[in-house]
């Protein structure tokens, strides 16, 4: 028997799965608040840290999922040939030397940049299982990376489905996962579907504006730093404000080979 997630990701393009692993993972992390160890007068020590270096992951996926998305649809244009022709014919090497591939390869070696960063960041502070934060930034960053080796997405895809039953404990991000992959095969493109509000296929979505309500307040009242840059870009996401690509590609190189206070970080991420 076919299992739900087999229908849904089955006939679908790898930029597209790459999509939807990035939309679905950036939902989960809304519900941080009830795993986050401090108060407001507490101040943060590794956690600015993942936090930060989950923008930059979040925000080498995204460049890098749109610039292949790019990449797909120009070549479809050029060849004459389906989205899911051309991104097979990528994923069998056949144009992976494509120079007007450049520019999308670029962008995921960066995003794998990030995964590892992230990893790095896990194992330095043995945090792995304290939240699903950066495990979530960094399954996305390692999907936007994989594009640019051709792997097939579906299992990654898949982590992101199961990933949302176990951080929600239900189905509720599952079936938007399952809802966002079916307008995807009718008509909507990967740019739509990310520029979409977060929440727009749940059907209700109260406790996950509540949970992320809640973490906003802690970090807005952190005696530690000041949080806005990290905080507004989320809220833009939940709200579907129109995705700043040379913003987020800014934010993509940013290097984060010192850990200074977010407060440090801060200003690094408004001036990008």
């Amino acid at each position: 028997m076919k299992l739900e997630i087999d229908t849904a990701v089955e006939g679908l393009a790898n930029p597209q799965l790459a999509a939807l692993v990035v939309r679905t993972n950036l939902m989960s992390i809304t519900r941080l608040s009830r795993d986050l160890p401090y108060d407001g007068s507490a101040e943060l020590s590794m956690e600015d840290h993942f936090f930060f270096a989950t923008l930059v992951a979040f925000s080498s996926a995204f460049s890098a999922v749109i610039e292949h998305h790019s990449y797909v649809s120009r070549t479809s244009n050029d060849l004459g040939e389906s989205y899911f022709q051309v991104s097979e014919r990528f994923s069998r090497g056949d144009l992976y030397n494509d120079p007007n591939a450049a520019l999308a390869n670029q962008y995921s070696g960066i995003a794998e940049e990030a995964a590892t960063r992230i990893y790095s960041l896990q194992e330095y502070y043995f945090y792995e299982d304290h939240s699903p934060a950066q495990e979530l930034a960094k399954m996305s960053a390692e999907a936007a990376g994989r594009l640019g080796t051709g792997v097939d997405l579906e299992k990654d895809a898949r982590a992101a489905y199961d990933m949302a039953f176990q951080v929600w404990s239900n189905a509720t991000l599952r079936k938007s996962f399952i809802a966002d992959a079916n307008e995807l095969k009718t008509g909507i493109d990967v740019i739509e579907l990310l520029n979409r509000p977060l929440f727009d296929q749940v059907s209700d979505a109260s406790s996950m504006i509540e949970e992320w309500s809640e973490l906003r307040q802690k970090l807005q009242n952190s005696s530690r730093a000041d949080w806005d840059v990290w905080i507004g870009w989320i809220q833009n996401r939940i709200d579907g404000v129109p995705l700043n690509l040379d913003r987020m590609k800014k934010w993509a190189l940013l290097s984060l080979t010192e850990f200074p206070q977010a407060s440090v970080y801060n200003p690094l991420f408004a001036k990008a």
